[in-house]
């Protein structure tokens, strides 16, 4: 997504539309594939020998839960995006190395389908009832072996 700099007015440029996730040279993740273009809305502008730009970028992946192995989507945002950079005597300035690093900075490690608690993790509910004594019934659950450690 490359502006040129001498377009951008002094009232700046407003910038707004679609990537293709190709562009964005996102690393191979078997948990997390992205299933639709980077949408971007961007206000552009010229400061001191450098460009800024401000707005939002939001991305739709398809991602598999660590725990249940099931997929479910997820929505990529960054609200508040902004960058500072001088260009020095450049005619074009690329966003896309930008955008990808803030897009990248939002995807989850490692995803769980429960994450924004619009659903249960089936994967959860298993490891919960299989768990041993927890605090909440007075144990400390797998800890209670280290009471039972004698220390010299």
């Amino acid at each position: 997504m490359k502006v040129h700099i001498h377009e951008i007015g002094e009232d700046g440029e407003h910038l707004a539309g679609e990537l293709e996730a190709v562009a964005l040279d996102l690393p191979p993740n078997e948990l997390v594939q992205p299933v639709s273009p980077l949408n971007y809305d961007l206000t552009l502008g010229m400061s001191e020998g450098g460009i800024f730009a401000t707005g939002t970028l939001t991305m739709q992946f398809k991602c598999i839960c660590v725990r249940c192995l099931e997929e479910f989507e997820y929505e990529a945002e960054v609200p508040d995006f902004a960058l500072q950079e001088e260009v020095a005597d450049a005619a074009t300035f690329d966003l896309t190395p930008h955008c990808r690093e803030d897009i990248l900075l939002t995807l989850p490690a490692h995803p769980h389908c429960d994450w924004d608690g619009s659903r249960a993790c089936p994967a959860k509910a298993i490891l919960e009832e299989s768990a041993p004594e927890s605090e909440s019934s007075g144990g400390r659950g797998e800890w209670n072996v280290l009471d039972n450690l004698k220390v010299p």
